[in-house]
């Protein structure tokens, strides 16, 4: 709806008594001695698309006659005039004889609006005289544009009904035919619906009126409209215009064609009406004020006759802007007029700015409480208001953030706070509160608050508004402090909702999240350990109870402080390890630790590793015994223990306790190996003594067997025959030059302790009574009956009897 401020016809019935007939005699009022009774018909002819109007007006001389000595004087009157509306056409006046009586229009410059037809009576009118006059015209109205508003064709008729005559006297009849219907501002509240007759006509008829009286009629037929549809960027029109004004219909076409584009850019939404609507010319609006109005319920709008193209894209932006989709009326008409103005702009016409607000007015108001139901006056401080205030913000922040402001108000049911989401709209608060926070928080406005304590709040809401700031102050801290968590659900709806006191108990309960989160963060920067962020969802979904974020930020820091104390141990003991282990938040662990949990399981596998290797080296260092020293001859332990450590430092933590495992092994070992070692020296020496004995002995022999022979070779068959049946105890270890002899009926074993391999010649005792001596002296499968067992000794001659074999043997 768009209030036009430019002069209109209104205080019709006041037009109307502000015209007097000329001359005593032909003044129409009480007390004038004439007796006036009038019935005043408005028929409205459909097919001639005017309305005829008949006057039927009954006089009567009520003056008395006076004898002023020989002279009567007598009071008549000759003439009398009707008030008509201007535009009206064939008058005519008829005495009731049926003579067409002789008149004259009279106009009155300050009464545009009607004139005064004055006409003769037949005869003059003596005292108790009467007469009937019948004053017949058609209404014809003035044509589109006109400044007074009397219209009158075939689809829309507006006029005064009205008549002359005593007061009580006066009758108006309104008779419509079928077809034809009031328009919501007639005023026809005096009047009195009579039922319609066999042709549908209905008429309404007021009795016992006084002179003043003038009712505002308008009236409609829709089915008598031209109808040109007009369809724009998936828009569907249909222009009803009067018949007969083409200017109007090509001027609201064009102006259709740019507005429903230019209007859906710059708000940044499609054209929101599925139906189709009518755009309608009439002056009804005018009866109210108004250039034009939106009406969704009738899926129309209606717009004065005017070229106005700021009225036409004001109505067309109500698409947008109106009672279902804004809280308060100076929203929808601020807006409108914003846009309305913007367009024109765009159009490239000249556009008005707001008028300034005249804070003296005596009919300004807190536009918060600006409603239809206003009395007339606050209409245009209302209007003025809130152009200025809207027009304010948008021209600070711009169309674009203005185009995100309208964007996140158009779902009611989202939070302004925080990430968008969505609620029920039960819990939705929809007032100027919300509107507040959508310039603020989503427009970025920052002459909001001015202007809405200026202009728009009254003093309770003021003190909302104070509660809202210190709200908004404690919401601000919290929400640096949690960032970049999303703040709580339940704070956000608390806070949408203008609920504080439920917002600051919230707030204090997330605060105390915040706080643990914190000594979490200090638990990450200690350990270089970052923990996994599983608060920040249940943080956000929170609505009143915030135990599940704080169960797991209390959890996270529990294993923190455990590793904490891990890493001290792992530390003092790599120190004695003499090793750099891998933080547990590197680089070597970065597929594997996720949150202190993770971290503190790979600081226990570390700790492990690093108590077997710290054990190997004290085992190592413990082993300094006789026994262990020659049970570690051969062995690399030092080498071991430097590949535990290497493992420890690259993160291997499995190799480092192989290899530890490795040098504990081989040092339980080394004790018994060293002592076996020891018996096995021990034997090899006694063996070389008794080795070092028998040569000494044989040499001995063999001197003194050849200083017995003479020297030289001994005879095989003489050493026989010497050595007779006398045993032979030849030890194996025959030594290269040996020569042996008389061995005839003998089997000779080896002399060294039984089961152990003689060392020099590698032969070894074996079970049967028969010896063998391999080769190079004999095969196992010679026929030989006896044999000596010899080592093969390089240089060693083995001297053996062919005929070693006794005759019972053989």
């Amino acid at each position: 709806m768009l209030r036009r401020l430019a002069p209109i016809a209104i205080g019709l019935a006041a037009a109307v008594l502000a015209v007097a007939a000329p001359g005593a005699a032909r003044a129409q009022s009480d007390g004038n001695g004439l007796e006036e009774i009038s019935v005043n018909t408005f028929r409205i002819d459909p097919e001639a698309g005017f309305v005829r109007v008949d006057v039927t007006i009954s006089l009567r001389n009520v003056t008395t006659d006076r004898r002023d000595g020989d002279v009567i004087r007598q009071r008549y009157f000759d003439g009398y005039g009707v008030v008509v509306p201007a535009g009206a056409e064939n008058i005519e006046a008829r005495s009731s004889g049926g003579r067409v009586l002789d008149g004259e229009w009279v106009s009155d410059p300050t009464t545009e609006a009607f004139a005064l037809f004055q006409f003769d009576l037949a005869d003059d009118l003596y005292s108790g005289e009467s007469t009937t006059v019948t004053v017949s015209y058609d209404h014809r109205g003035l044509p589109p544009r006109s400044a007074i508003p009397w219209r009158s064709n075939a689809a829309y008729i507006s006029l005064v009904a009205f008549g002359g005559g005593d007061t009580g006297d006066v009758s108006i009849e309104l008779v419509l035919p079928a077809g034809y219907a009031l328009d919501d501002f007639s005023d026809v509240e005096e009047f009195v619906r009579q039922p319609p007759d066999e042709f549908g006509t209905v008429t309404y008829r007021a009795e016992g009126l006084d002179e003043d009286f003038g009712a505002l009629i308008s009236v409609s037929n829709d089915d008598r409209l031209v109808s040109t549809p007009v369809d724009v960027d998936g828009a569907s029109f249909v222009i009803e215009s009067w018949p007969g004004d083409e200017e109007w219909i090509t001027f609201t076409r064009d102006h259709l064609t740019v507005g429903v584009p230019g209007l859906a850019a710059l708000i940044g939404s499609d054209w929101p009406v599925d139906e189709q609507l009518a755009i309608r010319e009439t002056v009804e609006p005018a009866f109210a004020g108004y250039a034009g109005w939106f009406d969704a319920r009738a899926s129309e709008i209606a717009v004065g006759e005017e070229l106005d193209a700021e009225t036409v894209f004001h109505e067309l932006s109500h698409a947008w802007f109106n009672d279902d989709r804004f809280p308060q009326r100076w929203l929808t008409e601020g807006f409108a007029q914003t846009y309305a103005s913007e367009m024109v702009r765009a159009d490239g016409d000249e556009a008005r700015e707001p008028p300034a607000i005249d804070k003296s007015d005596p009919n300004r108001q807190p536009l918060s409480t600006w409603t239809v139901s206003d009395a007339e006056e606050y209409e245009d401080y209302g209007y003025a208001a809130s152009w200025f205030v809207v027009d304010a913000i948008v021209d600070e922040i711009g169309f674009d953030a203005a185009r995100d402001v309208l964007a996140a108000g158009e779902d009611p049911t989202s939070l302004v706070y925080g990430d968008p989401g969505r609620r029920g709209p039960d819990s939705t608060r929809r007032g100027w509160e919300r509107w507040y926070d959508l310039f603020e928080l989503v427009g970025g406005s920052t002459v909001v608050d001015e202007l809405f304590r200026a202009h728009v709040l009254d003093d309770a809401g003021q003190e909302r508004l104070d509660e809202r700031s210190a709200a908004r102050v404690a919401y601000s801290e919290l929400e640096r402090a949690a960032a970049p968590w999303s703040m709580p659900v339940g704070v956000r709806e608390a806070m949408n909702d203008w609920v504080f006191h439920r917002a600051e108990q919230r707030m204090d309960a997330a605060a105390e999240v915040v706080e643990r989160r914190g000594q979490v963060e200090a638990l990450e920067r200690e350990t270089g350990v970052r923990t996994a962020d599983l608060a920040a969802a249940p943080f956000a979904d929170a609505v009143a109870d915030f135990e599940a974020p704080l169960q797991i930020l209390e959890r996270q820091l529990a294993a923190g402080n455990a590793l904490v104390e891990l890493q001290s141990e792992i530390a003092a003991l790599a120190k004695r390890v003499e090793v750099v282990m891998p933080a547990l938040g590197g680089a070597r662990y970065e597929d594997e630790v996720d949150d202190f949990g993770d971290a503190v399981g790979l600081g226990r596998d570390q700790l492990d590793a690093l108590a077997r290797v710290a054990a190997a080296i004290d085992a190592e260092a413990g082993a300094d015994d006789l026994l262990s020293r020659i049970g570690l001859v051969n062995t690399d332990i030092p080498g071991a223990l430097d590949e535990a450590r290497a493992a420890l430092e690259a993160g291997d933590a499995e190799t480092a306790r192989a290899r530890a495992a490795e040098v504990q092994a081989v040092l339980a070992s080394a004790d018994d190996t060293g002592r076996g070692r020891a018996l096995v020296a021990a034997v090899a020496v006694a063996l070389l003594l008794l080795v070092t004995v028998g040569l000494m002995v044989d040499r001995r022999r063999r001197r003194m067997r050849r200083r017995r022979s003479g020297g030289g070779a001994v005879d095989a068959e003489a050493a026989a025959g010497q050595l007779g049946g006398r045993p032979l105890d030849l030890d194996e270890d025959a030594l290269a030059g040996a020569r042996l002899g008389g061995v005839d009926h003998r089997v000779d074993v080896a002399a060294g302790d039984p089961g152990q391999a003689a060392r020099a010649a590698r032969v070894v005792e074996r079970a049967p009574a028969l010896g063998h001596v391999r080769d190079p002296v004999l095969e196992l499968d010679e026929d030989i009956g006896a044999v000596v067992d010899a080592q093969p000794v390089a240089g060693a001659e083995v001297l053996i009897d062919p005929d070693a074999h006794d005759e019972a043997e053989r």
